[in-house]
């Protein structure tokens, strides 16, 4: 029996210029219309027609560049260049748009930003001239901005601290949440790994409260507090590295080995070897998705058990895609694949070729994936949004 099935499948007009984001409404992203002029699309999630479709002329949107974008339950945000805008997510209507002013370059730059975070009553974003920048989600109006010039490759916060991490200074820096001040800086021993790796843990890893974990270029794994920024304790990491939090237990994989540890003072509860390339994606509070260099597996989070589900090989460019409620879609040797906790097995499912299949296009080269709810969106070179059904 197939537990996964395609439940169907749209066409877009042009390739994506923002990811793609789920709503109250469907899947929201943002493509073109006739006159390939940008606009704010939202497809339902039942059978994928097109729910909505706002145009975002006069926004200065008009570029072909990552735009940068989020949801919560009411409101779809997006901001591109200088300019931020606020959408009803059930119907596509504007709620409040705003150019972002810069005191020392005019505008704010949002053009290819990470995505915004929304926390409380504010929405944080990272521009060209300031690191983060935090707005009032109600009515897009300026709360404050960091004195710094440089772009954040990623912006979390944890309790009242906001952290931007910055490659070209390969730093971090933290901030109040209500006023912006600065509190810490933290300098790494070099830059950042080349790989999405430490970005996708980051994003999709449960937080630890009062702590950052980061990888230290390519020597450890290290915990900060947020309060403080102080370095409370650094793991030896081999090669590329990921990691995830499941269970109160922080796990770690590298070329060398997987193993678990204490997030809070690091020592080490087990330890497994790995043999070559790893990736790690949370699936639960009890195991987690370990993909070793040829085969995919769990391993159990409490004991170390790593039990082979299926026969994959791993490249150093693969990543995930996407992982929640107990799936993750992940990038295997250029393909793509998703995988799905049943039980104490792996459903496992082919979204992509590695090279493309005639008569199949849409099979080939997933960009963008979201989950919700035993449902995987994806969004392939051929331009087309296709939805999967899983049965567990």
């Amino acid at each position: 029996m197939n537990k996964v099935k395609q439940s169907w499948r749209t066409q877009t007009r042009a390739p994506l210029t923002s990811r793609m984001v789920l709503s109250r409404c469907g899947v929201v992203l943002v493509d073109k219309d006739e006159k390939q002029d940008n606009r704010l699309s939202c497809f339902s999630t039942r059978d994928g027609a097109q729910a909505w479709q706002t145009s975002l002329d006069g926004l200065g949107l008009q570029v072909d560049g990552v735009m940068s974008i989020g949801a919560d339950a009411e409101t779809v945000y997006v901001a591109q260049e200088f300019s931020v805008a606020a959408y009803a997510a059930d119907t596509g209507a504007k709620r409040w748009a705003t150019d972002v002013k810069n005191p020392t370059f005019n505008v704010e730059d949002f053009t290819g930003a990470p995505p915004p975070v929304i926390t409380g009553d504010q929405i944080l974003l990272s521009s060209r001239h300031a690191r983060v920048v935090s707005l009032d989600r109600r009515t897009g109006a300026l709360l404050w901005r960091s004195e710094d010039m440089t772009r954040a490759a990623s912006v979390l916060v944890r309790g009242d601290v906001v952290i931007a991490l910055a490659n070209e200074e390969n730093d971090a820096r933290a901030y109040d949440l209500a006023s912006g001040k600065e509190r810490w800086r933290h300098a790494f021993s070099g830059p950042f790994q080349i790989s999405e790796r430490l970005w996708s843990s980051l994003a999709l890893s449960e937080p630890v409260a009062n702590i950052l974990h980061v990888m230290d270029a390519n020597k450890a794994l290290v915990a900060l507090e947020s309060t403080t920024g102080k370095v409370l304790w650094a793991e030896p990491i081999v090669g590329l590295a990921s990691f995830t939090v499941a269970n109160s237990t922080l796990l770690v994989a590298d070329s060398a080995s997987v193993r678990a540890l204490d997030p809070h003072k690091g020592g080490a509860r087990w330890r497994k070897p790995t043999g070559g390339h790893t990736l790690l994606a949370p699936l639960d509070g009890t195991s987690a998705l370990l993909h070793l260099p040829r085969a995919t597996a769990l391993v159990d989070v409490a004991s170390g058990r790593i039990t082979e589900q299926a026969r994959n090989t791993l490249i150093e460019q693969d990543r995930v895609l996407a992982a929640r409620d107990g799936m993750a879609v992940i990038s295997v040797s250029g393909g793509a694949k998703l995988f799905a906790l049943s039980g104490d097995r792996l459903i496992e499912a082919k979204l992509a070729e590695p090279l493309p299949r005639p008569g199949e296009p849409s099979q080939h080269g997933v960009l963008h994936a979201v989950l919700a709810a035993d449902h995987a969106y994806t969004f392939s070179t051929s331009r087309e949004i296709t939805a999967f059904s899983v049965s567990r």
